[in-house]
Parts: C-alpha cells; sequence; structure tokens
C-alpha cells in the first residue's frame, strides 16, 4: 500500500510553477487576480482557451477595500445612506445579469 503526501500551498505553489515551466505557452496571460481577472480567466478557461493568470498577492486580496459595485448591488450603501451608489450599483447590477448572468 502506498501513502499519500500531503500537499501544502508551498508545494502546490511549486507543482504549478513547474507545470507552467514545462509547458509556459498560453493563448492568454492574465496580470492580476482580483474579480474581473479571475472572472475572465473562468470564462476563457471555460471555453476550452489555454489561459495563466498570475498574481502579486492572494486572488481578490483588495476585493474589500476596492470592491466593484456591480455584483454586490450597493446594498451595504443602503445602511449609509448613499442613495446615489446604491442606484449605480443595482444599475450595473441588472447591466451584468442581462449580458453575464454566469458571473452575477
Amino acid at each position: 500500500m502506498s501513502e499519500v503526501t500531503p500537499t501544502t500551498p508551498e508545494s502546490r505553489t511549486r507543482d504549478a510553477v513547474q507545470a507552467i515551466a514545462a509547458d509556459p505557452s498560453a493563448d492568454v496571460i492574465i496580470v492580476g487576480g482580483g474579480v474581473n481577472g479571475i472572472a475572465t480567466f473562468r470564462d476563457l478557461a471555460l471555453q476550452g482557451v489555454k489561459v495563466i493568470l498570475v498574481e502579486r498577492d492572494d486572488f481578490v486580496a483588495g476585493a474589500s477595500s476596492a470592491s466593484s459595485h456591480m455584483i454586490h448591488g450597493g446594498i451595504r450603501y443602503l445602511e449609509n445612506g448613499e442613495f446615489r451608489l446604491v442606484r449605480e450599483s443595482v444599475v450595473e447590477r441588472n447591466a451584468l445579469v442581462k449580458t453575464a448572468p454566469h458571473y452575477v
């Protein structure tokens, strides 16, 4: 019976870098793992496009400090009475629901 070696984040990163080094070609390289970068990566990968995503920090590291209004609908602004931002967010979200419901 063979023993299964548990993986660590470091070993997974190392394995991923080695896989890229073994075949460094890609159709698309996305720089930045924010909400838009990850959504674009997902969409392209589901279409069978060979894509690589690189990020300096953790994926979506700045999401709470610089969040996109499009998907969450601006509900958090309602509490502070920022109705202009709520309206803008809802308009953006509704447009996104029509054009890219799989992102919402």
